[in-house]
């Protein structure tokens, strides 16, 4: 008799706690998911940042190289940074190069004032940069964005020569990228708090079903112990 109560109060403590576990093990998974899937889409956004840069600056230097291929192609080096220094007048890039099918350097301007940024970007390894498609390396420069772009120029089929550019990614495109960046990352959060607070029912109901079969199974346990304790309290002692 004295079991019954307390087994019900268990049961009582049981059912009101769980809202309380639940919702500790629940944040801790929305925590976990939550950094795993940014990570993953931080980086994944990352690359799409660098895809759409290097689209942007091989845009520009396709619509500039598509007449420079053929003094290129011939050597003609003075014409080559002529244009290449007009070009740079009116252009996001800060440098630019050109190299013969062979990698020789042909011509080659920058803008006044970039040297150091130059210097930065000789610093890192860019043996494998020419090569059969275009290739790009990243570096923050004085808190701006820069990109070395390099890209073979084909002509009739063949490579004819290669150009190289250091362009500078504009704030405005990057800050509107950050920000579809960020938007990307609420986006993911987002999911992960309507996820979590979707299994919380679910698996409140489920657990709240466990907590009845389990409190059914022990009323049965122990209305089995009360009959035979009946049971044996009507037999005499020898039996």
């Amino acid at each position: 008799e004295c079991g019954l109560p307390a087994a019900g109060r268990n049961r009582v403590m049981r059912k009101d706690s769980i809202h309380f576990y639940l919702t500790k093990r629940l944040l801790i998974v929305f925590v976990i998911l939550s950094v795993v899937v940014c990570l993953f889409d931080y980086f994944y956004e990352l690359e799409k940042i660098d895809d759409r840069v290097m689209t942007l600056a091989l845009n520009e230097s396709n619509h500039f190289m598509r007449d420079e291929i053929h003094f290129i192609h011939r050597g003609e080096s003075m014409v080559l940074a002529e244009n290449a220094a007009a070009h740079l007048k009116n252009s996001a890039f800060m440098a630019i190069e050109f190299y013969d099918a062979a990698k020789k350097p042909l011509a080659g301007v920058a803008q006044p004032g970039t040297e150091s940024l130059e210097t930065e970007f000789n610093n890192l390894p860019h043996a494998d940069l020419l090569g059969d498609t275009p290739k790009y390396q990243k570096l923050e420069h004085q808190g701006r964005l820069y990109l070395r772009v390099a890209s073979p120029l084909v002509l009739d089929g063949s490579i004819a020569g290669y150009f190289e550019g250091i362009y500078a990614v504009a704030d405005a495109t990057l800050s509107e990228i950050r920000s579809q960046m960020a938007l990307s990352l609420l986006k993911v959060v987002a999911v992960d708090i309507m996820t979590t607070l979707a299994l919380y029912p679910v698996i409140l109901t489920l657990n709240r079903k466990v907590l009845d079969y389990a409190g059914e199974l022990l009323d049965a346990n122990i209305g089995t112990l009360e009959s035979l304790g009946n049971a044996v309290a009507k037999r005499d002692s020898d039996t």
